[in-house]
């Protein structure tokens, strides 16, 4: 029992002990701020107050100041805006050293810009700036919040000027680099609601490589600006692969800190699915797709992302031929709106697509069922003559044609031509659809006029490399055959060939060996004007191209073998011993002929 008692006392005498000396407000802010550490911010708060009172008793010093900044800083953390304000007003009346006063000015723009008191919140600011201070961070936050105030009031100019203050104060300091990229990030995007997009490109990039000279992983903000960075190619500067490229690094980003089960991440793999799609990767397309719907159930409540889901991923499945696939998915999203009609507001009806993929499956009955239905809905629902009215209309012309009922196709797209024209809107495929109408009822001269028409408007809609242009050109090659008009139709064919190589490396740059794949089975089977030039007896530039082509395909098989087996030296037979020898793209190298995936 003594044993006891001497030790409660040896105890209480080493605390008093080390205690002694230690003022009163000392050891209360300490208790503050490990409160604060804890999130109890009230609590906090509360002993923060006590040591105000306590270090005006000891008439100032450090802890003084250090006291009434807690105190301010808490406050304005609750949201208790009013509080702040006088909270700050005291300080500076209590010292007007350059602490004090640049101290109590920055809290009190705080306060105003969050209580929507924006021009009060500018005075402040811009007083504090001019009181001396080495608080270089303190100085940028000022800079950075002022660009946000001349922001929202649209004051562009200031506001760049603002963030540039920002980044000059920031630049060279390793310690900052995540406030100087978010500075960076916000004025990209000033620069974007400016309409100023190289500008804002070049903030956006700015942003990504300072984050990257970082270890970024564990940087949240890089998945905001991945966000961004995505939406602005894919909306401002039209460029689905660089927008894919960085749904991919949002996705990276978002694993990384653990957020694979989010929302958001669900959304991005249905954003990198679509880019994916629009960029000609229809097979990556379908495996984001796919990775999304193992998520779906989570989000069964968000109808609209799910029926965006399961129809483009039908989409994708009918580019890559595999009809009964997409019919499911679009009959899936069907169900959906039919429980919900509510959700057609938000995406696309089927119909259009089922009739479509039952085309595809030779079930014209079908066909013809669900494209009366689909022209009835988009009429009633989008309006007559509307895009997604026109687009089916389209597709009835077509069924006309597919089922010798050419006229009536031929009258169908002249009218449609007609009401897109007086509405100053553009849509190419009736014109290729008319020559072919005129063709098939053998009226040479007035299927070449359209077919002439088609080049011409693909030409100005989509540029010269572009797959529809490079079909223009052997539609129009084909035609001029026809009347023996030799030169010109072999001239024709020569650019549908040039097209068709410049297409074929620009998409290999950044696809997948069985995307690559893809890509040849539609260069080689829907748009081949290889043929028209040996006819017209030029067999040389086919042998040219073949070269080419192989050549392209070798490039990427060795760059994909060098990325697994960086030790591989680059000799044709190490190349062609690494890679599996049943891989469609080495039968391509080897052979002269492309095999189809069916076998045929």
């Amino acid at each position: 029992m003594f044993l006891q008692k001497f030790r409660f006392f040896f105890l209480s005498f080493i605390l008093t002990f080390f205690s002694f000396g230690e003022s009163k407000t000392s050891i209360l802010l300490k208790k503050a701020k490990a409160l604060e550490e804890n999130d109890q911010l009230e609590e906090a708060l509360q002993y923060t107050q006590k040591a105000v009172l306590e270090s005006t008793q000891d008439n100032g010093g450090t802890e003084f100041i250090d006291a009434y900044k807690l105190l301010i800083q808490l406050s304005y953390d609750l949201g208790r805006y009013d509080e702040t304000i006088d909270h700050a007003n005291q300080l500076m009346k209590k010292d007007d050293s350059n602490e004090a006063q640049f101290l109590g000015r920055r809290y009190l723009g705080h306060a105003f810009i969050d209580s929507n008191r924006s021009k009060k919140a500018i005075r402040q600011y811009e007083t504090a700036l001019k009181i001396d201070t080495t608080d270089k961070e303190a100085k940028a936050n000022i800079y950075f919040n002022l660009g946000e105030i001349f922001w929202d009031l649209e004051d562009f100019n200031k506001s760049k000027e603002s963030y540039l203050s920002c980044i000059s104060l920031l630049e060279g300091d390793n310690q900052l680099y995540s406030y100087l990229a978010k500075t960076h990030h916000n004025l990209a995007l000033l620069y974007y609601s400016w309409e100023k997009d190289d500008q804002a490109l070049e903030g956006f990039l700015k942003a990504e490589e300072i984050h990257l000279k970082s270890d970024w992983r564990d940087c949240l903000d890089c998945i905001d600006l991945f966000d961004d960075i995505a939406n602005f190619q894919r909306d401002i500067m039209g460029d689905e692969l660089a927008a894919l490229q960085y749904w991919e690094k949002y996705l990276s980003a978002m694993k990384l800190n653990g957020l694979e089960k989010s929302f958001d991440y669900f959304k991005a793999q249905f954003q990198a699915g679509y880019s994916a799609n629009e960029s000609g990767l229809p097979v990556k397309a379908l495996k984001y797709y796919n990775d999304a719907l193992t998520n779906a159930q989570k989000f069964h409540k968000e109808q609209i992302w799910l029926g965006l889901l399961y129809l483009n991923r039908g989409n994708s499945l009918s580019i890559l031929r595999r009809h009964s696939e997409a019919l499911e998915s679009y009959f899936v999203l069907l169900e959906m709106i039919e429980k919900t009609p509510s959700l057609a507001e938000e995406v696309t009806h089927p119909y259009n697509n089922i009739s479509i993929e039952y085309d595809f499956l030779g079930n014209q009955q079908k066909r013809e069922f669900y494209l009366n239905k689909a022209i009835l809905h988009t009429k009633d629902f989008y309006g007559k003559n509307s895009d997604e009215h026109i687009i089916c209309l389209t597709n009835l012309a077509a069924f006309y044609a597919d089922n010798d009922s050419n006229q009536k196709s031929i009258n169908i797209n002249k009218k449609l031509i007609k009401i897109l024209e007086s509405e100053g809107r553009e849509n190419i495929i009736p014109y290729i659809n008319i020559s072919k109408g005129y063709d098939r009822v053998g009226d040479d001269k007035l299927a070449l006029k359209f077919s002439k028409l088609f080049l011409r408007k693909s030409i100005s809609r989509n540029g010269e490399f572009h797959r529809f242009t490079s079909f223009a050109y052997d539609n129009l090659s084909r035609h001029l055959q026809e009347f023996g008009d030799k030169e010109k139709s072999l001239a024709m064919a020569l650019k549908a060939n040039r097209n068709n190589e410049v297409l074929l490396r620009e998409s290999f740059e950044s696809s997948t060996s069985e995307e690559r794949y893809d890509i040849l089975d539609y260069l080689y089977e829907d748009r081949n004007p290889f043929d028209r030039v040996a006819s017209l007896g030029k067999p040389e530039p086919i042998i040219e191209t073949l070269l080419k082509n192989k050549g392209i395909i070798l490039d990427s098989l060795i760059s994909e073998l060098r990325n697994s087996k960086p030790a591989l030296d680059t000799e044709i037979s190490s190349v062609l011993r690494n890679i599996p020898k049943r891989h469609a793209l080495l039968e391509f190298v080897q052979f002269n002929t492309f095999l189809l995936k069916d076998g045929y």
